[in-house]
């Protein structure tokens, strides 16, 4: 997809995601593919902003754009496995039961609590019956506006209100040590200094290197947007998938389908059975509850014995389907290829205090992953404020902030130090507050760490891409 977009050609990407404007457009100009897009969902209604790209990517993966209508299709799906117990009695009141009236001005009340503690004003609460709530909310600092699911709000990916200026280098809380990313356009794309053949997700081995010649992983980056061939290892299938989505997970169409055709036939058969219809699951039940009465669709986690002694508990499909989790995590942590957060996220692991409730200090960046779901207490490096979350969602966009300074992870005084040194304080945010591909309305000023009386204005892409450094220091050598 070209940088900028026509009037005309946008107007086609959004009928085709089924969606048109809710702003005036303009035909005298482009649309950037990074610009965010103020819409209107042509199904539901709901005004949401969105950007080209990400339209266009959903829109190849076959997934609904607009989030009020994927997260509502999601609660029908989730009442479909849980049972419709729930929504039987939410639907036994009228329209004007003041029970129900009273229940939603309380669920209101409710979201608008929660909103506003993520800088957020809440637009409209679309779901307050059974399965997670809906809202539609806007960011009181940059005006952006979306529909997600209540408990999935985090901070707006601008930072919110508190990140509009930040920490200044100079009086960062916690200095670490880190090696500094080379000042190397050729291996630098969108922020991101990491090779996709230095990828640990298991995508090289899906890389197709007959279609794909002359490209070879070691030319082209993780984030990279590039349309290239892989063959899936399991049926062989020759698919064409862009980089940076099979570098999160690699995963092929054909059998993602036929996986879930067979959860679906899966699901509707256990929908009828217990847990005594399943031998093995019924010699492995340890829990006070009857396994006659617990069907297998329960969502609730009951008590198991494994052979090797474990006793997890856990939904009856996820033990019938995965095995004891204790043993799954054994054999994880056994396998010598594992890479831990040390390695995947240094500047994540930097920010790492200590794991809730372990007191011995079993558990560090060396031995827990990206994707754990350990509750962690972290430190932000900029101002020292301390938060609990998981890696796992700190992982996430709407959460690489920190809650109080607004440094983002990824960050270009995370990246290159040297160059944070010679940021000026009067600029209007910090380096800890943007990244080196961040799109900022100034250009920045620079003081020279030789000579403090040396200052300029350069952006961020000539520093980093083409190891441009003080222009006065430059003018004395050549002489």
């Amino acid at each position: 997809m070209a940088a900028y977009v026509s009037s005309n050609g946008i107007e086609g990407i959004l009928r085709h995601a089924g969606l048109r404007m809710a702003e005036s457009p303009n035909p005298a100009r482009g649309y950037v593919r990074e610009d965010y897009l103020f819409t209107e969902c042509m199904v539901c209604g709901v005004e949401a902003h969105y950007k080209p790209q990400y339209i266009m990517q959903k829109t190849q993966e076959g997934e609904q754009t607009c989030r009020a209508c994927h997260w509502r299709a999601w609660n029908r799906g989730s009442l479909a496995v849980y049972g419709r117990q729930v929504e039987t009695q939410h639907s036994e009141g009228g329209e004007d039961d003041p029970l129900l009236a009273y229940e939603h001005e309380r669920n209101v009340r409710s979201a608008q609590r929660r909103a506003q503690e993520h800088d957020y004003e809440l637009v409209v609460l679309l779901d307050d019956g059974p399965g997670d709530r809906i809202v539609v909310t806007r960011c009181i600092n940059c005006g952006k506006q979306g529909a997600r699911r209540l408990y999935d709000l985090g901070r707006c990916s601008c930072g919110g209100p508190r990140a509009r200026e930040g920490v200044s280098y100079a009086n960062t809380a916690r200095q670490v040590a880190r090696e500094e990313m080379p000042h190397d356009g050729s291996v630098y794309e969108n922020g991101e200094h990491a090779s996709l053949a230095a990828c640990t997700s298991g995508c090289l081995e899906w890389w197709d290197s007959k279609r794909n010649a002359p490209l070879t992983p070691e030319t082209l980056t993780r984030r990279s947007q590039r349309n290239v061939w892989w063959i899936c290892p399991r049926c062989h299938l020759s698919f064409v998938a862009p980089v940076y989505w099979m570098t999160w997970r690699p995963s092929c169409p054909e059998c993602e389908q036929v996986q879930r055709l067979r959860f679906s036939i899966d699901r509707e058969e256990r929908r009828h059975q217990s847990i005594a219809d399943y031998p093995d699951l019924l010699a492995a039940w340890d829990d006070e509850m009857n396994p006659f009465d617990v069907p297998m669709t329960d969502y609730r986690s009951y008590r198991f014995v494994c052979p090797a002694g474990h006793h997890p508990r856990q939904t009856p499909s996820s033990y019938l389907d995965n095995g004891c989790r204790h043993c799954r995590a054994a054999r994880t942590q056994a396998d010598p290829r594992q890479v831990y957060l040390r390695q995947t996220n240094p500047e994540l692991a930097a920010e790492w205090g200590r794991v809730i409730g372990d007191a011995e200090g079993r558990y560090t960046p060396d031995n827990v992953k990206e994707s754990s779901r350990r509750k962690v207490v972290w430190s932000c490096l900029a101002c020292g404020y301390e938060w609990t979350t998981t890696p796992r969602e700190r992982g996430l966009r709407i959460n690489n902030r920190c809650k109080n300074c607004g440094k983002v992870l990824g960050s270009f005084a995370w990246k290159y130090p040297s160059l944070a040194e010679e940021w000026d304080p009067r600029n209007p945010t910090s380096p800890w507050n943007t990244t080196p591909a961040g799109r900022l309305t100034f250009k920045p000023r620079w003081i020279c760490s030789r000579n403090p009386d040396h200052r300029w204005e350069m952006s961020i892409a000539s520093r980093v891409k083409h190891s441009k450094g003080c222009p006065f220091c430059a003018e004395r050598s050549a002489g």
